[in-house]
């Protein structure tokens, strides 16, 4: 009764993974290429949230914004 319990639950966890990366993940496959400043407006909020994200993940945000830019332009670039 017990193989089947921990069988079922296998089925069910293996079911609702994703196959993303986490964040930490994701950033420690970043490239140690050249890097450029640029510089950006957002507006304060999302900056602001951003800047409390990274503060309490301990990341650092270049790596946040390249991991999302990165997303973003593989989704939407043609």
């Amino acid at each position: 009764m017990i193989k089947e319990m921990l069988k079922s639950w296998q089925k069910v966890a293996s079911t609702t993974q994703t196959n993303e990366q986490s964040l930490y993940e994701h950033v420690k496959q970043l490239p140690q290429s050249e890097k450029t400043r640029k510089t950006i407006v957002i507006d304060r909020v999302i900056g602001k949230r951003l800047d409390e994200f990274c503060e309490t993940e301990r990341i650092n945000k270049s790596d946040v914004l390249h991991v999302a830019l990165a997303d973003f332009l593989e989704k939407y670039e043609k």
